[in-house]
Order: structure tokens, then C-alpha cells, then sequence
């Protein structure tokens, strides 16, 4: 079995600065953007739409106990 060796110098490089902490004015905005779009409640309507086409009734959970 022969063993395939990618050198990856640059990436390297970036999960190193990453590690210690720097990160460029460019993928601070990144994550920052990223995390606002995470922090958004999801809008579960498309996947119940989807789901009532295929003929699979759902109605959301009102309560925990549901």
C-alpha cells in the first residue's frame, strides 16, 4: 500500500497563527458575520413544507414536554 504525502505549508501556517490567537482584520469580520447567522433562530417552515409534501404530517412542539 503506498502512502500519499501532501505538503500543506500554507494551511500550516494559518492553523498555526490561528492557534496562537491572530487572526487578520479579514476573517475576524468572517467570523463575525458567520456567528450572526448561527445566533438566528432556525426557520424550520421550508423543512415542514418539504415534509407535508412528502406527505409526512408535523406539527412543532409547543412545550418541552412534547
Amino acid at each position: 500500500m503506498k502512502t500519499l504525502r501532501l505538503d500543506t505549508p500554507l494551511e500550516d501556517a494559518i492553523l498555526a497563527r490561528w492557534e496562537r490567537g491572530e487572526f487578520t482584520n479579514e476573517e475576524r469580520i468572517w467570523a463575525q458575520r458567520f456567528r450572526r447567522t448561527k445566533e438566528k433562530p432556525l426557520d424550520f417552515t421550508i423543512y415542514i413544507d418539504q415534509m407535508s409534501r412528502a406527505g409526512l404530517p408535523f406539527s412543532p412542539p409547543r412545550t418541552d414536554a412534547e
